[in-house]
């Protein structure tokens, strides 16, 4: 008989390949890099530097737009997604966002992010955006991303914030978003850097990031599917503001940006 830690991992992987079948089922952007995602890109790669012919890892990869973006900067760049329709989303999008030649640089599989067959010592750059709160077993995933990171490669891990500390309006959006995408935790910063810790990474950077500030832009991005030029430039204002927060603990979510020693 099956476990029930094993039933549950099994309801939760299916019911995250079910959600987001239908999420990446009902995408429609002709640009696959929308602002949201276009303000990540500027965040990570500011403070996770591309190497240039380095490997770059994105599990949870989604829509693929940190592969993407890495290849452009000169990365050889691997997506990881349970979802196969995710997956052909992203070769869609590269196949329109990329030249030629960055195409032969980048690899989009599906995959379990708790059971990665991927060999050790392999990437200069690891990504994850959003993924450690679907995973019935996240430590296990940090010590993976422990095995799979060269010595002296950076991790960039972005994970939602801990309602203890974060704002009440932003408190309500959240409990929405974890019930619509199955969410299993929230997490404090400095019990998600132990973690890595004990898997020899040292921290570069945390930024506390999706303040309350940015509920404009949520609002704005309800308004207008293509943002005009003038709202956009107000919109960037926002994310600054945002970012010039980054040390106020209050926020939806936090990146931690580490080095493997």
């Amino acid at each position: 008989m099956p476990s029930s830690n094993t039933k549950t991992e099994a309801l939760q992987k299916s019911g995250q390949v079910k959600i987001f079948k239908e999420l990446f089922s009902s995408y429609r952007h002709k640009n696959y890099l929308t602002s949201w995602k276009r303000a990540y890109v500027k965040r990570i790669f500011h403070d996770m530097p591309p190497k240039k012919n380095g490997k770059f890892l994105d599990i949870g990869t989604g829509s693929g737009f940190m592969v993407i973006e890495a290849a452009k900067r000169g990365m050889n760049a691997v997506g990881l997604d349970i979802s196969p329709e995710g997956v052909e989303l992203c070769k869609t999008y590269a196949r329109v966002a990329l030249s030629p030649k960055d195409q032969k640089n980048v690899k989009f599989v599906v995959g379990d992010a708790e059971n990665m067959k991927l060999p050790a010592n392999s990437f200069d750059r690891v990504c994850s955006i959003a993924l450690l709160e679907h995973l019935v077993h996240d430590k296990k995933v940090v010590a993976d991303i422990g095995r799979l990171t060269k010595k002296g490669g950076i991790i960039s891990i972005c994970v939602p914030n801990t309602y203890e500390r974060t704002a009440f309006f932003l408190k309500i959006l959240n409990k929405r978003n974890d019930k619509h995408v199955g969410h299993l935790r929230h997490y404090k910063a400095e019990d998600l850097i132990a973690e890595f810790r004990k898997n020899s990474f040292e921290l570069i950077d945390l930024t506390y990031h999706g303040h309350t500030c940015m509920m404009v832009n949520w609002i704005i991005n309800m308004i207008w599917s293509e943002i005009p030029p003038i709202v956009d430039r107000f919109w960037w204002w926002i994310v600054d503001l945002d970012m010039r927060q980054k040390e106020k603990d209050n926020s939806m979510n936090f990146t931690i940006t580490m080095r493997k020693i």
